[in-house]
């Protein structure tokens, strides 16, 4: 844990001569214990991403992420109920502000199911903004690479989404810090 402690002191170094502040983190594969959010309080971050509250998501050992288990995720993006996602405190101090969904790449092998996940999307982001919820969309730019032009047109239909339901619920973009802030 003293590894982890150190790197953040040294991101909070690298950043402060160009006045970065350091308020949030995103884990790697969204791996952490107790301890990493103790010394994430000692450090003055305020936020992380957290899994979605579902056993599907709940992070754990490679042994755990089983095919089946991998496959329902799949199975999760094109399909399912909408969950309400809210961000929490943990005993820490230090906030958790789930993901809600990753947005999955455009790929030719799942073309057919496209309506699909972005009407998930849509009825996600529709019932978070209705309920007075979080959205938390992230993905990872580099799986925007191949079909760059059907992955940002995806991208693009979600903010249009997005403009159509701030006009309409008033639902706001947040950084991590401000949607800490909620908590």
């Amino acid at each position: 844990m003293n590894d982890f402690a150190a790197d953040l002191d040294a991101a909070k170094a690298i950043g402060a001569p160009f006045g970065v502040v350091t308020n949030s983190i995103v884990f790697p594969r969204n791996q952490y214990s107790d301890a990493h959010l103790e010394a994430l309080s000692k450090a003055g971050t305020v936020a992380f991403r957290g899994n979605p509250d579902s056993w599907l998501w709940k992070s754990g050992a490679s042994e755990d992420q089983t095919r089946p288990r991998r496959a329902l995720r799949l199975v999760d993006s094109y399909a399912g109920l909408p969950r309400l996602a809210r961000v929490k405190r943990h005993a820490s101090g230090v906030v958790d502000v789930p993901g809600t969904r990753f947005l999955r790449p455009w790929t030719p092998s799942f073309a057919k199911l496209e309506p699909l996940k972005r009407l998930r999307l849509k009825q996600e982001l529709t019932h978070a903004a209705r309920e007075g919820g979080l959205f938390h969309l992230w993905w990872h730019p580099h799986n925007f690479g191949k079909h760059l032009k059907e992955n940002l047109d995806l991208l693009d239909a979600v903010l249009d989404v997005f403009d159509e339901v701030r006009a309409r619920y008033g639902m706001q973009s947040l950084t991590m810090r401000e949607a800490a802030a909620l908590a």
